[in-house]
């Protein structure tokens, strides 16, 4: 049995803010139905997280779902199906709308006045390393260029699988500003490894109305709906874009380089019952359907400061969710190669985030390991959204409209 490492490695660095919505019709002519894909697969990830983390959850389903694409390229019969079905790709051609993603989210803002000297970046990359005696098909090579704009990088895993781990590992940490060290471990790397597939997503802004760390204070944040403890909220008196959607009420606080965070937040203090209840397609359409649409309302925003790592083994979520044959030895990568004998063994995600006054930073990794056995006059009275409660949050490409993270948190700290 030979292996095939699939790094499906995608990190995203925040510390800013987001334009409002650019006008993103040139990337729906060819993407407009990857970027529902990426919506409804959002939707069902949390829900399929939520069934087993009582914690928060943060995670990057524009990572995920890419590195899947990749995937999906090399793959065949039911295995390619099964994947088109859990990550809800188009009958259209993913690649080049996926390829067509990467190129319309990708940009540089000249720095703010927030941001010292730093400009506002967004990219997002791909690599894939191969054991230098591993033969692509050239169908998938090209899908690989032009898809994912990469070529093949050799390595030599069979004499030097740990040398080649800190190769991509390497590569990975100058992709994410060094926010996501170490990702893949010695025991994903070994001498049988045939290939490694990596995608990165890195952002870097400020918030387009930064916090003064003046105005932050310790609030009673209710984290099980039950007793409150005390958590650091940062506050804001500012025009948003709110939304009321059943069970709740959502907010878009904009960065600086036209991506923004979407915060939602259940009614009540109920805890995970209440936020949970609101973590369905229905609710998640509703809110990037129609929140860019919706009035601003001067509001007196208190929003959590809090940082969060995580690490999430994928396998039984997305076994759960459908993903199945990738797992087994039925598993037909054979549009990737004529070696047979493939098949995924783990899928890991890990992910950081940094929420504070200047903005966000976020990064996330995931990795997949195929075997073979992300001032007005005279104001009217401010508005109070106070998030003291466990919610959703979503840090959204205004361009594109893709979600690149996505979370529920409960417990800020």
């Amino acid at each position: 049995m030979r292996l095939l490492n699939y790094a499906m490695m995608s990190a995203l660095f925040l510390a800013g803010c987001a334009t409002m919505p650019t006008d993103n019709s040139d990337f729906k002519t060819i993407g407009e139905t990857v970027i529902e894909a990426n919506t409804l697969f959002t939707s069902d990830f949390l829900s399929e997280l939520s069934t087993s983390e009582s914690g928060n959850i943060f995670v990057s389903p524009l990572s995920l779902s890419t590195a899947m694409g990749m995937l999906e390229a090399g793959a065949a019969g039911e295995t390619k199906s099964e994947i088109n079905r859990v990550f809800r790709y188009p009958k259209t051609d993913i690649h080049a709308a996926l390829g067509g993603l990467r190129e319309a989210a990708s940009r540089t803002v000249a720095p703010g006045p927030y941001d010292e000297s730093d400009p506002q970046i967004t990219s997002i990359a791909n690599s894939v390393w191969t054991d230098k005696s591993m033969q692509l098909k050239p169908e998938y090579l090209r899908i690989l260029d032009e898809g994912y704009g990469l070529a093949p990088e050799p390595l030599d895993f069979a004499n030097s699988a740990d040398k080649s781990r800190e190769t991509i590992n390497d590569w990975v940490e100058s992709q994410t500003n060094d926010k996501i060290q170490d990702l893949l471990k010695k025991s994903n790397v070994t001498p049988i490894t045939r290939v490694v597939l990596v995608n990165t997503i890195y952002m870097m802004s400020h918030w387009q109305d930064v916090f003064y760390e003046g105005k932050t204070k310790p609030v009673p944040f209710y984290i099980d709906g039950g007793d409150a403890d005390t958590r650091d909220l940062m506050h804001q008196t500012q025009d948003y874009q709110r939304l009321k959607v059943k069970g709740g009420e959502a907010l878009k606080i904009p960065y600086a380089n036209k991506t923004s965070m979407i915060v939602i937040r259940p009614k009540g203090k109920r805890g995970l019952e209440s936020v949970n209840a609101m973590m369905t397609q229905s609710t998640l359409r509703e809110v990037l359907e129609t929140i860019d649409q919706v009035p601003y309302v001067r509001t007196d925003l208190a929003l959590p400061k809090f940082k969060l790592k995580a690490r999430y083994e994928l396998n039984e979520p997305l076994q759960n969710m459908g993903l199945n044959t990738i797992f087994t030895d039925a598993a037909d990568f054979s549009n990737m190669s004529d070696e047979g004998g493939l098949r995924v063994s783990n899928i890991i995600q890990q992910v950081f985030l940094d929420v504070n006054e200047k903005g966000t930073e976020a990064a996330a990794a995931t990795a997949a390991t195929i075997v073979a056995v992300s001032a007005r006059l005279n104001p009217p009275k401010p508005e109070p959204f106070i998030v003291d409660r466990p919610f959703i949050m979503l840090i959204r490409d205004d361009v594109t409209g893709s979600i690149m993270f996505a979370g529920r948190i409960t417990n800020p700290s």
